[in-house]
């Protein structure tokens, strides 16, 4: 990016698929026609007991705002994708929030 967010925002802009203080949602709109499905398991308690990090640590508050604000400019083919208590890490299913393993593969596989 060549430099820091606070010396030149213009380029994270330009870069990210999706900012929400980006104010005119440039990068986004090259997504409105285009089908996409955000995945996230957004347990918070999990976050904060093994990362230390709290709701603005992860990804759900950024992909619920992104697929909101495509939704809202007319992508009728965006869908945010929560689940609960599905995330597991193998082998062993050791508790992880953000694994795969929160995907329905079979859905998946429909919707593809």
């Amino acid at each position: 990016m060549k430099e820091t967010p606070e010396t030149a925002i213009e380029n994270y802009y330009d870069y990210s698929p999706y900012s929400f203080a980006d104010k005119e949602q440039r990068a986004i709109k090259h997504l409105i026609n285009l089908p996409i499905r955000f995945y996230t398991e957004p347990d918070v308690n999990w976050w904060l007991q093994e990362r230390g990090v709290d709701y603005f640590g992860m990804n759900a508050i950024d992909g619920s705002c992104m697929i909101n604000e495509l939704t809202r400019l007319g992508n009728s083919k965006a869908f945010l994708v929560t689940s609960q208590n599905k995330g597991f890490r193998n082998p062993g299913s050791i508790r992880h929030p953000p694994s795969w393993s929160i995907v329905d593969n079979k859905d998946l596989m429909k919707w593809l």
